[in-house]
């Protein structure tokens, strides 16, 4: 169990060492989108050669040839707004989650540095455990 929390934390300090990077890595599952667009595209080279094979009549090769035509182009579709929907969602999350750090951060710092004041109150920015941790801070102050 010690090798695995050694080689977490040598992970986590060289390739994740910022919340920025570790909401990215979400775009990481994406690849699973994109291994069905390759799935897709090989079965459609499939049926398109046993259809060249002379196997179907052309009318029936034609409809068929259309339609996988039609379903590529709404796999690249979705595959696009997918892509986008998961940058998306990165970039809220990460504005979500860094906007009240940074300002707990800056507070934090300028009491350290003997410029804060105690009375100031945090600004709780959302509505979640990180407005309880700036409600919390403000009772403690």
């Amino acid at each position: 169990m010690s090798a695995f929390r050694d080689f977490y934390d040598w992970n986590e300090r060289t390739f994740w060492n910022t919340l920025s990077k570790k909401l990215s890595s979400f775009i990481l599952l994406y690849v699973v989108n994109l291994a069905y667009v390759y799935v897709y595209l090989d079965q459609k080279s499939t049926i398109a050669a046993a259809l060249a094979n002379g196997k179907a009549s052309p009318e029936l090769a034609s409809t068929i040839n259309a339609s996988l035509e039609t379903g590529l182009n709404i796999v690249i579709v979705l595959t696009v707004l997918g892509l986008l929907w998961n940058i998306g969602q990165v970039l809220y999350l990460r504005y979500l989650i860094l906007t009240p750090v940074r300002s707990l951060i800056s507070g934090f710092n300028e009491l350290a540095q003997g410029a804060g004041d105690f009375s100031r109150d945090m600004k709780a920015v959302s509505h979640d455990e990180f407005s309880e941790l700036a409600e919390s801070y403000n009772k403690f102050a």
